[in-house]
């Protein structure tokens, strides 16, 4: 699994606010932010774990080549 550019959430369409009341333009604000966040969190978490992945398997290929060598 890895990480493309389709994966990232670059823009978030905005509801048109006009002649909403402020207590609903706020809301609205804050719910946009948190899913930004929560988007660049599991953005974030592919990457980790595509690392995780890697970092495993580099593991494994060491502990055959040492196995190989006689180690």
């Amino acid at each position: 699994m890895s990480v493309t550019p389709h994966d990232c959430i670059d823009r978030i369409r905005c509801p048109a606010i006009e002649g909403l009341p402020t207590d609903t333009v706020i809301m609205l604000h804050n719910s946009r932010v948190h899913i930004v966040q929560l988007r660049r969190g599991i953005e974030a978490t592919a990457r980790q774990v595509q690392r995780a992945r890697k970092a495993a398997w580099d593991s494994i290929f060491l502990l055959a080549a040492l196995r190989r060598n006689g180690f």
